[in-house]
């Protein structure tokens, strides 16, 4: 894997892979309910939450960039914007897709 050393690799223990496993599983899940929430034009707060909670996590889901800008009115930019720089901080700074979403909403 990217950045990691072959010794870390070779000492990682089953422990350790099982949590990435529970990790990815849940992570597909909220990916799975929120790309389903985008299917049914669902722009409830709620719908709008579960997209943060995985753009914090991987900032570069256009799909879900997409939903919060569905979402959007006057009154919510500049919490959008203050949002999408928590996700660049904490997810990816070089993620083109949160870039190019907060271009969007300049």
């Amino acid at each position: 894997m990217h950045g990691r050393s072959k010794k870390a690799l070779l000492n990682e223990t089953d422990e350790d892979r099982r949590e990435q496993i529970q990790k990815f599983k849940k992570l597909r899940g909220l990916l799975e309910t929120s790309l389903e929430c985008r299917r049914l034009n669902d722009l409830s707060p709620e719908s709008i939450a579960l997209s943060g909670k995985l753009l914090s996590v991987n900032p570069s889901l256009d799909t879900l960039w997409n939903l919060r800008r569905k979402s959007l009115d006057e009154s919510r930019i500049k919490e959008e914007l203050e949002f999408n720089s928590y996700a660049l901080v904490n997810g990816n700074v070089k993620s083109h897709e949160a870039w190019a979403h907060r271009m969007w909403l300049l």
